[in-house]
C-alpha cells in the first residue's frame, strides 16, 4: 500500500512537471510566432522601402534626363539668338524687311 501511494506522488509529480513543460513549450511557442510576424513585418516594410528606394532613383534619372534637355534647348536658343544678331543676319534681316516694303507699296 505504500507503495501504492509513494508511485502515485510520483506520478503526480510527473503529471505536474509535464504539464509545466507543456506551459513552458506552448509559451516558447507563442514567442516563436510572435517573433516569426514581427521579422515578416519588418522584411516587408524593408523590401517596401526599397522598391520605393528604386523609384526614387528612376524618378532622379528621368529628372536629370529632363534637365538635360531643358539645358541643351536653352543653350541652342541661346547660339540661335547669337547667330541672329550677327551684322550678317542683320543685313540679311534688314534686306528681306525692305523688300517686303517694296512688295507692300506694290499692293
Amino acid at each position: 500500500m505504500a507503495y501504492l501511494r509513494r508511485r502515485e506522488d510520483i506520478l503526480s509529480a510527473e503529471l505536474e512537471l509535464a504539464k509545466q513543460e507543456a506551459a513552458r513549450v506552448r509559451n516558447d511557442a507563442a514567442i516563436a510566432v510572435r517573433t516569426a510576424e514581427a521579422a515578416k513585418a519588418q522584411m516587408s516594410s524593408q523590401a517596401e522601402r526599397a522598391r520605393q528606394s528604386s523609384r526614387t532613383e528612376e524618378d532622379h534619372a528621368v529628372l536629370m534626363q529632363k534637365v538635360e534637355q531643358l539645358n541643351w534647348l536653352r543653350d541652342s536658343n541661346n547660339k540661335l539668338r547669337c547667330a541672329l544678331l550677327t551684322p550678317c543676319a542683320l543685313f540679311y534681316i534688314g534686306f528681306n524687311m525692305h523688300v517686303l516694303l517694296m512688295l507692300l507699296q506694290l499692293i
